[in-house]
């Protein structure tokens, strides 16, 4: 995956440095790249998403769109798609950002709040990166179309057609998760990044912004359980997901509060869970489906209770 990675920088940067200098996207120079990271996704897709996490602002635009490829591979596998559509969504993730080789350096590194005008400008990108794309044969149509309505949301807000519900193609709406998940969880220029579990968390919970069953199966294609989420424990337990936990990029902090063996709470106390080490996590659990009918309150209680400590289960 590391290799993946580095080979990733001069590729995938050069490509983009050629379309910012108005020369045609080179396809074929770049699709073995996205076979290997399909290779690298299937046998270990923590490790190469994980890894394309990890980018500094000078190669965030072309790294980015590396991310968003790895993450298009990995969604498009657990949808159980066709290979070449899968290979077709892999270049639409590489492609989906080219319009911001159109847009200036200065307001793609600004740090304060962007003016109305570079608002616009910034809100270009979509139709600049599917004006470069052209006509090029090498190029698939779904490529174009991530390029084009990847801002596009499921309740009409988005940019730049406000297009809603079902005029937002299946790949657009994938293509829009995976961008917003690997923009919120890498450095910015103005805003440091949120851990996985609370991007998946926070993310899960914007009305309207995306398609909500394609979110679901996204959170399952990460293997990653969402901050605020609840889980069902293999001792009986179940626990309130905090976050991430930093010494261990692997483990989950969470907050057991009630026993379903008894069926009574428990005062929470945290732990962290990590991969195959003590109390492990069985999977997720509905709210409504234990009488939690006000999760949102219930929540807040809990980590008002709670007594944190550092301790792996």
């Amino acid at each position: 995956a590391a290799k993946i990675v580095e080979k990733s920088r001069k590729k995938v940067g050069a490509m983009f440095e050629s379309a910012r200098l108005g020369q045609a996207v080179k396809l074929p120079e770049v699709l073995p790249l996205i076979d290997e990271i399909r290779d690298s996704v299937e046998r270990n897709n923590k490790a190469l998403t994980s890894l394309v996490r990890l980018k500094n602002k000078d190669e965030y635009t072309y790294m980015h769109s590396v991310a968003v490829c790895t993450l298009m591979i990995n969604f498009a596998c657990k949808l159980d798609l066709d290979d070449e559509t899968i290979r077709s969504m892999g270049v639409a993730g590489l492609l989906h950002d080219l319009g911001k080789m159109a847009v200036p350096q200065m307001i793609l590194d600004k740090v304060d709040q962007l003016t109305d005008e570079e608002m616009v400008t910034i809100r270009s990108h979509p139709v600049r990166g599917h004006a470069l794309i052209g006509e090029n044969p090498d190029i698939p149509d779904i490529a174009r179309d991530v390029c084009l309505h990847h801002h596009e949301k499921i309740d009409g807000s988005g940019y730049p057609f406000g297009l809603q519900g079902s005029e937002i193609s299946l790949a657009a709406r994938m293509g829009a998760i995976c961008d917003v998940y690997d923009a919120v969880t890498s450095n910015r220029p103005y805003k440091d990044p949120w851990t996985p579990c609370v991007a998946l968390g926070r993310m899960s919970q914007w009305q309207g912004h995306f398609d909500e069953r394609l979110m679901q199966v996204f959170i399952n294609s990460m293997g990653l359980y969402p901050a605020g989420g609840l889980v069902r424990l293999n001792d009986h337990r179940l626990a309130l997901v905090v976050d991430n936990c930093l010494e261990d990029p692997a483990g989950v902090r969470v907050l057991p509060f009630y026993c379903t063996s008894r069926l009574q709470e428990l005062a929470p106390a945290e732990i962290t869970i990590t991969p195959d080490r003590g109390v492990q996590i069985l999977g997720t659990e509905r709210p409504e489906f234990w009488h939690f009918e006000d999760w949102a309150a219930m929540r807040q209680g809990i980590l008002a209770k709670a007594a944190p400590y550092s301790a792996a289960a």
